[in-house]
């Protein structure tokens, strides 16, 4: 490099440190090494510059946005396992509950069919009773009573039998039906439970679409800031090389003067800022003294205070066992 560019790249790097100069010559970024400086403004390819602002901001957009969906999509997966399998077992129960109470009724049923043939065989027995004596007539008036009365026994022996029966076969049949309400009502209640998972899957979806919208708006406003940053990055290299070119062939000696003038302020500058940090250090260091003499004396007060505790749980006592003897002594007195 000849001696008047490195000069000029070096009067170049303390002006881009220091902010520029009061007219404004080149704008404030972050310092860098002086090597590090020329050869990445001066001698950097235009193709790199562009990789390092608009790829990296794109990659970095692209990799939240894959992190999001990923992390939404677990989530949403989760809650729908969790509700299908909720969902699932409450309806494994009702079918449950349902084929039991179809069983029972069935065997209510089968109980109703039995107590019915059972009566059709009783009316059979006193129809062909009936018959009998109509075809032939007993002349004798004692067996003819005797008769009569063990038939009459037996009918409302039958009859008690059969109303009793019949009461147990309504109380089950009105438990059975008391059952089969209930299954219907837990039915209801599982199908408003599809609704609100439908409901929620729905929102889910108008969720991922908001999100899809959202991110094709950010991706298209990012290409955008990444196309209007390099238009600008490209017009301050233009302006920046025509004033570099202006001050080299005008004022170089100017220049360097400005320089030396910009280093001596940043030098006070750094000295009082370094001056600065040594006060705060020394009043941090003398803060964490007064902190751990106030833990000290935290720590005596606790110690105090559990000491009037046992002293008053002492005198609390000692009051008791005086009061006790004055009493004991009294009574024998």
């Amino acid at each position: 490099m000849p001696q008047q560019h490195r000069t000029t790249s070096y009067f170049y790097y303390l002006l881009y440190c220091s902010g520029g100069c009061s007219f404004g010559i080149i704008p404030r970024f972050p310092p860098l090494p002086v090597t590090a400086y020329a050869q990445d403004y001066f001698g950097m390819p235009k193709q790199n510059r562009k990789r390092n602002t608009s790829e990296g901001a794109k990659d970095k957009a692209t990799s939240a946005d894959e992190e999001f969906l990923r992390k939404l999509k677990a989530e949403k997966q989760s809650i729908l396992n969790n509700e299908l399998s909720s969902v699932s077992m409450e309806i494994e129960r009702a079918r449950g509950d349902i084929q039991e109470l179809r069983k029972k009724i069935i065997a209510v049923d089968q109980l109703i069919a039995d107590s019915g043939s059972r009566n059709n065989e009783y009316l059979c027995y006193f129809a062909k009773k009936f018959q009998l004596r109509a075809e032939q007539p007993v002349t004798l008036n004692e067996f003819h009573e005797k008769n009569i009365q063990v038939l009459e026994e037996k009918r409302h022996q039958m009859l008690e039998e059969y109303a009793l029966k019949t009461k147990d076969l309504l109380k089950i049949l009105e438990e059975q039906s008391q059952k089969l309400r209930e299954s219907k009502d837990k039915l209801a209640s599982m199908d408003e439970l599809k609704m609100v998972c439908e409901e929620q899957e729905d929102e889910l979806a108008r969720l991922e679409k908001e999100n899809d919208l959202l991110r094709a708006q950010y991706a298209k406003r990012i290409g955008c800031l990444g196309k209007d940053l390099d238009l600008k990055y490209e017009n301050l290299r233009l302006e920046s090389e025509a004033r570099i070119r202006n001050t080299n062939d005008e004022a170089p000696k100017e220049a360097l003067c400005l320089v030396l003038k910009e280093a001596e302020e940043t030098y006070g500058k750094s000295c009082e800022l370094r001056q600065e940090i040594i006060r705060m250090n020394t009043s941090i260091k003398e803060m964490g003294h007064e902190m751990e003499k106030l833990v000290l004396q935290n720590a005596e007060f606790r110690r105090n205070r559990l000491y009037l505790s046992d002293l008053s749980y002492l005198e609390h006592c000692r009051l008791n066992g005086i009061q006790k003897m004055t009493y004991f002594t009294g009574q024998n007195g």
